[in-house]
């Protein structure tokens, strides 16, 4: 029963993202026309590289859930990296970092200090590696 909660709250993330996305595209000066630009095979590099990204993500979010003893399942994580995007794209500041934190919490018992860790160490990661 839980477990059903808790599938249905991230649908509900999910979706309710996908329809900020479109309202903000619609009322947003997008420039539409610079994607009908682009040819097919760098297009197809660009929806290549944002799913390997967002696979990362989903890793880097059941890596840290072992660290600390929390099993997070890469489905759950990798739909929470996507909604996370999503909501970076549409909101202002880190606000899918927000609900990725709060769903972490509310599901899996990941406390605030240690997801504030992880992000930390994610920022001294990227620091070293750039």
């Amino acid at each position: 029963m839980v477990l059903q909660k808790k599938k249905i709250l991230l649908l509900l993330i999910m979706i309710l993202s996908l329809i900020l996305l479109v309202v903000f595209l619609m009322h947003a000066n997008f420039p539409y026309n610079m994607v009908t630009k682009l040819s097919p095979f760098a297009l197809l590099v660009i929806i290549l590289l944002t799913i390997i990204s967002s696979l990362i993500n989903g890793y880097r979010t059941t890596f840290f859930g072992k660290v600390y003893n929390i099993h997070i399942p890469f489905k759950d994580s990798y739909a929470l990296a996507v909604s996370t995007s999503v909501t970076n794209f549409i909101l202002p500041g880190q606000s899918g970092a927000v609900l990725r934190a709060y769903y972490l919490k509310k599901n899996y018992g990941f406390s605030y200090p240690y997801f504030l860790s992880t992000i930390g160490a994610t920022f001294i990661v990227r620091f070293l590696i750039i």
